[in-house]
């Protein structure tokens, strides 16, 4: 049963990395991000918040993969 639920969280997890790694690649393709309150804003008018954006989704990705490679190793 234990590694059932090992195997749904992998899965989970890594379909999660994976949509978080097309988001942040569409960010950079097309040089913007979400902003709340504001929608979608470009690179050059709000610098700042766009790479604390970028650093936000590659922390996620790499915790996620990490997450996943030390469940994987049990």
């Amino acid at each position: 049963m234990n590694n059932i639920w090992s195997t749904i969280k992998i899965v989970f997890f890594i379909t999660i990395a994976l949509l978080l790694i097309a988001y942040t690649v569409y960010c950079v393709i097309h040089e913007g991000t979400h902003i709340r309150g504001i929608g979608w804003a470009l690179k050059y008018q709000y610098p700042i918040l766009y790479y604390v954006s970028l650093l936000a989704n590659i922390t996620i990705i790499l915790l996620i993969v990490f997450y996943v490679s030390k469940i994987w190793n049990y």
